[in-house]
């Protein structure tokens, strides 16, 4: 049964992973986050972690999760509402599966890494956009890494 447990978080992560590519490649090739994709990865995601906190008898981990996904795509709608053609609609649809995954790893991925590894890619992202002359650049790739980053430097122990 504790392999089971461990597995549902493991495929939760394996589907972001596997998500991540997908949306990236996407954004980067259309300048856009597909609808459908961002709705089916989210949920299965979340039902993922869901289930792992059930056969883990983890329930703890969902509030911080749960919250991170709402704090993440709040966020970015104030971000979206106030830097109006800075980012796109899908960027905000893919902040709460960001916020659910940083979470599930503790509230100092959520609050700490998470944010610093997102900071830091869009500041590359921008830097390597302006260094190519470009005004804009999809944001969707960078938001992912810096998920990514924040997950790897909590998983490291900060």
């Amino acid at each position: 049964m504790a392999w089971a447990a461990g597995g549902a978080a493991v495929l939760a992560h394996v589907l972001f992973a596997a998500l991540s590519l997908r949306l990236a490649l996407i954004d980067l090739r259309e300048r856009r986050l597909p609808n459908g994709l961002l709705a089916l990865g989210t949920a299965g995601v979340a039902a993922l972690l869901v289930a792992a906190a059930g056969l883990e008898a983890r329930w703890d981990r969902l509030l911080p999760a749960g919250s991170a996904a709402a704090g993440y795509g709040a966020a970015l709608v104030l971000l979206w509402l106030a830097a109006r053609g800075a980012l796109g609609a899908g960027d905000v649809k893919l902040a709460p599966v960001l916020g659910l995954v940083l979470g599930w790893s503790g509230p100092e991925a959520a609050l700490l890494w998470g944010p610093l590894g997102i900071a830091a890619a869009c500041a590359v992202a921008a830097v390597a956009a302006r260094l190519r002359r470009r005004s804009v650049f999809a944001l969707g790739p960078a938001l992912l890494a810096g998920a990514w980053c924040g997950l790897s430097l909590a998983a490291l122990g900060g």
